[in-house]
């Protein structure tokens, strides 16, 4: 049997950026994050939910 599970991950990262300020480097940094330019140092899987059965 199939099963279609989604699965919810929460990766925590690490990226250096230069700002204005705290409001600009967090923009900066979730660009990054869009560019794949953020290396991930944990990654936890929190859930895993039965979404079909094939």
């Amino acid at each position: 049997m199939k099963y279609g599970v989604a699965v919810t991950v929460q990766q925590t990262g690490y990226v250096e950026v230069e700002a204005d300020c705290e409001s600009e480097a967090k923009a900066i940094a979730v660009e990054n994050v869009y560019e794949e330019r953020v290396p991930y140092h944990e990654t936890e899987v929190t859930e895993c939910k039965i979404e079909g059965y094939f």
